[in-house]
């Protein structure tokens, strides 16, 4: 983004400076106006920059944008998300009845994947409490197992009181009944099956994670598969995606709008 500035030089000795728009010490507003919204927005930086040149819109350089996000941007996400964080948990604290959700989202499709990151959502109020950010090579073993055991770690650390911690694997456990399995055929090897019983004490709860399927479609907002970040980058990505979520999580529908449909010949919502 291009500024103007006209400066006048006077016959008595004085000098008069006009700017397009204000000017923080030798960094025009407007730029970071720009990249702010573009950053907390989730668009790539090389996407308006092709945007910019179709349209023959004076553009910085990405050199500067990367600037102004380490320098400005950054140090703000990352004090928003440290309250946000502390709040989520501070209200864990004071709860008798915490039922937690975990899954893990790679940062690419296939076996290529670079980054895992793992997040715990509050079922009750639908919020994501809290989440780990882990790199191939950090850690031996399974990155998934790795980051769930840091969160829970981190949670049980503050003397919380949970219910369960439902992941992937336990989820599909609960919810899915192969018919063709001697299970289907035996119902009475099924009422005595131990694990069976263990697991009608949290299927009881209805326990369901669908915010969490939703808040990993938000994520690909700020974060696609198909680009690859930094670590700290994809750390901070990883908080607006939170952020974006936990902040629209709690909004109230205020009405639905009638379409016609050819096909049924009436009106629906």
């Amino acid at each position: 983004m291009s500024y103007y500035c006209i400066k006048i030089d006077c016959a008595c000795g004085n000098v008069f400076a006009w700017y397009s728009h204000p000017v923080f010490g030798k960094r025009p507003e407007r730029n970071v106006e720009i990249s702010s919204s573009l950053y907390l927005s989730g668009i790539l930086f090389e996407k308006n920059k092709s945007f910019c040149r179709f349209l023959d819109i004076a553009m910085f350089s990405r050199t500067t944008y990367d600037k102004i996000v380490n320098s400005i941007i950054s140090p703000v996400i990352n004090s928003v998300w440290k309250n946000e964080r502390e709040t989520n948990l501070k209200e864990l604290q004071k709860s008798s009845n915490v039922w937690l959700a975990g899954d893990g989202q790679y940062d690419s499709p296939g076996f290529c994947a670079k980054y895992v990151i793992y997040s715990l959502v509050d079922l009750h109020r639908g919020i994501i409490v809290d989440f780990e950010l882990l790199q191939k090579g950090m850690v031996k073993g399974d990155l998934e197992k790795n980051a769930r055991g840091n969160l829970i770690s981190n949670l049980t650390a503050k003397e919380n009181r949970y219910n369960a911690v439902l992941n992937e694997e336990e989820k599909s456990k609960k919810l899915w009944l192969n018919s063709g399995s001697e299970a289907y055929y035996a119902p009475k090897k099924i009422v005595l099956d131990k694990s069976f019983l263990n697991d009608l004490e949290h299927v009881k709860h209805y326990v369901h994670t669908g915010n969490l399927e939703s808040y990993h479609n938000v994520r690909l907002k700020y974060a696609p598969k198909r680009v690859h970040f930094s670590f700290s980058c994809l750390h901070r990505r990883s908080i607006l995606a939170v952020l974006d979520c936990n902040w629209n999580v709690i909004k109230q529908t205020v009405g639905y709008r009638s379409q016609y449909s050819k096909s049924s010949g009436d009106w629906g919502s």
